[in-house]
Parts: C-alpha cells; structure tokens; sequence
C-alpha cells in the first residue's frame, strides 16, 4: 500500500483481485462509513480527486480506477458490465461499503452493482448511462470504429462527442467539432479521452445491451438518489429521470444548478459533494 499525506488528509493507494484475477486498484481516503466512487467512461479515478477530498470528511472513501485504467489491470478480451459488477462487489465486501456513488456509465455500473448486493445501503447515481427506447445513440459507432482502426484518435473523439453530446453539438460540422475540442480540452485531458476510447466504445456497447432493462431498478434494495446537472442537456437524461422515478417509487430526484454532465469531476464537484452528503448522511 502506498501512503501519501494531502493537505492533512492521509490519501492511501490499494488494490483487491478480482473474481477472474484481474487488479483493481483504488485510491483510500477519510473515515467514516464506506463510499465507493465510480467514474464514467473516458476517465479515471484520478479525475474524482477533488470530489473524493470534499467526501473525506465524512466517509472512508474508495475511488476506484475501474478496469484499464490507471492503478488497475486491463479492460480484457471477454469484458462485460458484468465485469465491472464483479469488481465492485469484491471490493465492497473486501472494505464493508455499505454507500455507491456512480457517473454517468459508472451511475450504470452502480445501479447494476446495487441490484445484486443488498450489503448497499444507499446509492447515488449522476446523469446515468440509463438508455430507455436508444436514448443513448449508437449510430455513431461504425465510423468510430473505422477511425480507431486508423489510428485516428481526434476524428474518433469527434464522431463519439457529436453522436453522444447535446443537440448542439450534433448540429456542428466535424471539422469544426475537432477544432472546438481542441481549442476547450487542454491537451493531457485529451491524451487521457484518446488513451480510453476503445475501452469507452466496449462500455458504450454494453449501455446499449441494457436498453430498456430499467424496470429491474423495481427491484433495488437500497434507497436511490438521481442527481442531474441542470445544464447537462444530453437527450437521455430527463428521460431516464422521469422512467426511473415511475418504476422506483422510493427515488429522490435533485437538479443541481449551474452545472453539466462533467459535475462531479470537472465542473461543481463542491455542489456533488453537498447534495451527497445530504442524502447519504440524513437518517
């Protein structure tokens, strides 16, 4: 285990084995009642930091480098959500979480997570990975696909942003897409997205083999908070917000001001962090 002292806050490096072998390491901080962190896709643990610092005061928390990234062993050749699913299971039962907290495609891994171990007291998700009816595209994948075959990062990164984005984004020509990203992604956070996007494209196919599987939430044991960024403005969202709040009666549903799909890692982790600790810490 590798220790390191942040402004006080002893911040500690681990890492559990997986069910089929595979390492997966994580980032250890605060005390109090266990919290996992699950990032999204094309993104890391690191990415959270600031979140995972703001949560410290209040809980032991687990930010997790899910599978190719970072502290933690490759995505693999027979990857599945199931996958992720059995490495959060590993780890909470190896730490005793009993709270998740999950971004975008992670908010999927949690609810999934969350269906089969009734030791989760509570879970959180942040603009979801939910799909409901193929409101999460895929009609991007193919020419995302060719690109990545090419070696093309930036034209990938282009087609995936415009195919997932807002309705903005997919008003704007390619061309001129890639210059925007450019221009508002400094280049490390790009090197990053580049680094994850054939892991992005496994975890975006697995998004959509659960289209429509919403109503198993019926079944969730743990009380639900759905967090959106008012800004987020991606088509699945609302949507996703609306079935999910009709099949699981007990969900609380909060709009945080101001923010977008980037909330907890980029654009309001302060925000994340309160509406968090509200709900997970109210009896």
């Amino acid at each position: 285990m590798e220790v390191i002292n942040k402004k006080q806050n002893m911040l500690s490096t681990d890492s559990i084995l997986s069910n089929d072998g595979t390492k997966i390491g994580y980032y250890q901080q605060g005390s109090g009642p266990g919290l996992i962190l699950i990032h999204g896709a094309l993104s890391s643990a690191e990415n959270y930091a600031r979140l995972a610092e703001l949560l410290a005061k209040d809980f032991t928390v687990y930010n997790v480098d899910r599978r190719g990234r970072g502290l933690s062993g490759p995505q693999g050749m027979n990857y599945s959500l199931k996958k992720d699913v059995e490495d959060i299971n590993k780890l909470q039962a190896t730490m005793g979480a009993v709270y998740l907290f999950g971004h975008s495609f992670g908010g999927l891994v949690a609810l999934e997570t969350a269906l089969q171990n009734t030791a989760i007291r509570k879970i959180a998700v942040y603009d979801p990975a939910v799909s409901i009816g193929g409101s999460i595209s895929t009609a991007w994948m193919p020419a995302y696909k060719k690109y990545l075959s090419e070696g093309r990062a930036l034209d990938a990164f282009t087609v995936f942003s415009k195919g997932t984005g807002p309705q903005a984004a997919k008003k704007v020509p390619h061309w001129l897409m890639k210059v925007l990203l450019t221009l508002f992604i400094k280049k490390p956070k790009r090197m990053q997205m580049y680094s994850l996007l054939k892991e992005s494209l496994a975890e975006h196919e697995q998004v959509a083999k659960k289209d429509n599987t919403y109503l198993n939430y019926k079944q969730l044991g743990a009380d639900l908070l759905f967090l959106m960024g008012e800004k987020s403005d991606l088509d699945y969202i609302e949507k996703a917000s609306q079935m999910l709040q009709a099949a699981v009666p007990s969900m609380e549903l909060k709009i945080l001001p101001g923010l977008n799909h980037f909330g907890p890692d980029r654009t309001g982790p302060e925000s994340v962090a309160v509406a968090l600790k509200d709900f997970l810490l109210r009896e």
